[in-house]
């Protein structure tokens, strides 16, 4: 290894006690600022690129609350389409549906009943089995006048999603229209999950309405979340080796259906704080760059000033020998 002139020249300006004294505090003086600087700077980066990422994955369960809920509208609008029929008996409208709305209703509910007074079940579209029973405060609900969204416990991982709507309080027949939603109408297309991200909602009750993972849904974790915090609203969690962060939005939909949602967006730590592995991969490069550059700068200024005097006490010495 090459060492610079300074280093073995015979005057080197390090054989100075006081160059080493000086060029020992300068450095502390260097030191001390800029481990405070990298610090306080890997602190406030790392914090910034993690909000960031939970910021986006808030805005993704957002988007996709809006969207579901913008859906729900349309069903809704459905419903009323078909409650407001002119003429219903026991078994259904008195005429057909037009081939518009009853293909409309076909690929957006699985199943629609017609559930009179008396109790009696009669299809409209689909098929829809087992038929949920409604409870008391449903039935009240939908005898107000409002569209109302439940669920039920599910055969799969996840649990059915059902709209109701009285028909027209107008006519002596107490009866209403309900319907179990497809989950595919309600749930896919562009603004929920992606390549890179998992999506889930659950209701108040804690019941799993939709989700893209294939094996666990979180739901203790999202619980605890709530507990928990309120303005942060993220939170992690791991399943098997792996880890993730998610974030999540209240749908808060109970004045007009009477229900309320949780969707949550989640992703991989490894693929969302990416950004995060990298700059902590690079930071300890540029805080030792930034260190041999003090080093070295310090080295020049200081034998810049101090070799001079050096050799003028060594022609001094000379002089009076």
């Amino acid at each position: 290894m090459i060492m610079p002139k300074f280093f073995i020249e015979k005057r080197a300006f390090f054989r100075s006690k006081v160059a080493r004294r000086i060029f020992s505090l300068f450095i502390l003086c260097a030191l001390v600022p800029l481990g405070v600087l990298a610090y306080y700077s890997y602190n406030q980066v790392t914090g910034s690129l993690y909000a960031q990422a939970t910021a986006g994955l808030r805005r993704a369960s957002k988007i996709s609350g809006m969207i579901a809920y913008e859906r729900l509208q349309f069903l809704e609008t459905d419903l009323e389409t078909l409650a407001s029929l002119p003429a219903w008996s026991a078994d259904g409208p008195a005429v057909g549906l037009h081939s518009g709305l009853e293909e409309r209703l076909s690929a957006r509910f699985k199943g629609l009943v017609l559930r009179t007074g008396s109790g009696m079940t009669t299809s409209i579209v689909g098929r829809m089995r087992p038929i949920p029973q409604l409870t008391e405060e449903e039935e009240d609900q939908i005898r107000t006048g409002k569209t109302i969204v439940f669920s039920r416990p599910g055969t799969k991982k996840a649990a059915g999603i059902y709209m109701a709507k009285a028909l027209d309080g107008r006519r002596p027949l107490r009866a209403f229209v309900f319907g179990e939603i497809d989950p595919e109408y309600l749930w896919e297309g562009e603004g929920f999950s992606s390549p890179l991200t998992e999506f889930f909602v659950i209701d108040q009750a804690g019941s799993v309405l939709f989700t893209s993972f294939n094996k666990f849904v979180p739901v203790e974790e999202l619980k605890n979340a709530l507990r928990r915090i309120h303005s942060v609203q993220s939170f992690t969690w791991t399943y098997g080796k792996d880890s993730y962060l998610a974030s999540f939005w209240n749908l808060f939909i109970v004045p007009r259906f009477h229900a309320n949602w949780i969707v949550v967006q989640s992703q991989s730590k490894k693929e969302s704080l990416a950004p995060v592995g990298y700059f902590r991969k690079l930071f300890p490069l540029l805080v030792l760059l930034t260190f041999f550059i003090a080093v070295l700068l310090s080295l020049i200024q200081i034998r810049r000033n101090l070799v001079p005097i050096e050799l003028l006490r060594e022609a001094t010495k000379h002089i009076t020998a």
